[in-house]
């Protein structure tokens, strides 16, 4: 789960997930974000990583109205 802070209206906050291919075989993951408004990934939401490889997501998030606080 990714838990961003408070993030003012319209300003962006990025928090990255971190993968790891611990295996010997290329592995692909594909990430579907329900849509909302608020969130996005900054470039791509899927990937294959080659054995024992890293890959980094990046998530926006960037609210378009106030909420709980």
């Amino acid at each position: 789960m990714l838990k961003f802070s408070k993030t003012r209206v319209e300003k962006s906050n990025i928090l990255a997930i971190l993968l790891k291919n611990d295996g010997n075989a290329p592995a692909t993951c594909r990430f579907d974000l329900n849509p909302n408004e608020n969130f996005r990934f900054l470039k791509e939401s899927s990937y294959t990583l080659a054995p024992k490889t890293y890959h980094s997501f990046d998530v926006e998030f960037m609210p378009k109205t106030p909420g709980p606080k």
